[in-house]
């Protein structure tokens, strides 16, 4: 797997090439350094300290020219709720929090359904979980452009289902599958709550 790795400071960059350059292809680069030249990237490991406006405007700008990867893991060295929320809205697919774990770090980027292999029932369950809650907002959102009363019984069992999901599978893999319905409005959603 082609991986670029992004860091804030240089002891952080051989931090995370240390842990991944045996498995894997890298590229990398500080976050207020120059660009490099990398082919088409499968991964980005980011180790930015987000607590900074700063650094999130940076990162922002630095991820948008990377393009689309499927996977984003973003190493965090202190569990703060924000930076954790600012991980997740700058496209993280999983958020690892506290000293660099190597085994944590190559689970997160390990690729678990190759590709090409088929769907299996936990994507179905998956995107029937995001069909629950796309088809609640949006019944909602036309009762009030018609005037009509909201379903208020259908919004309730949407969202019995959805906290079901949390439950059962973790906020993480509902907001992966929020962000791969509609990654848009799963940003906006985030950037918002601060």
């Amino acid at each position: 797997m082609f991986i670029h790795v992004v860091a804030d400071n240089p002891a952080k960059l051989a931090v995370v090439r240390a842990a991944l350059e045996r498995q894997h292809e890298l590229t990398s680069e500080l976050l207020d350094g120059p660009s490099v030249q990398r082919g088409q990237c499968h991964a980005l490991v980011v180790n930015v300290d987000l607590r900074t406006f700063e650094n999130v405007a940076a990162l922002k700008k630095k991820i948008a020219s990377l393009g689309h990867m499927r996977k984003r893991v973003f190493i965090l060295h202190q569990t703060i709720y924000l930076s954790i929320a600012r991980a997740y809205a700058l496209g993280a697919t999983r958020v690892l929090t506290g000293p660099l774990n190597q085994d944590e770090l190559l689970s997160a980027l390990a690729d678990r359904m190759g590709p090409g292999a088929p769907a299996t029932a936990a994507t179905n369950n998956e995107a029937g979980a995001a069909s629950v809650g796309a088809t609640a907002i949006a019944s909602m959102f036309a009762a009030v452009a018609n005037g009509v009363s909201i379903d208020v019984e259908g919004t309730k069992s949407a969202g019995d289902k959805i906290t079901d999901h949390i439950a059962e599978k973790g906020l993480s893999d509902w907001l992966a599958i929020v962000r791969r319905h509609h990654e848009g409005t799963y940003q906006h959603c985030l950037w918002s709550r601060e």
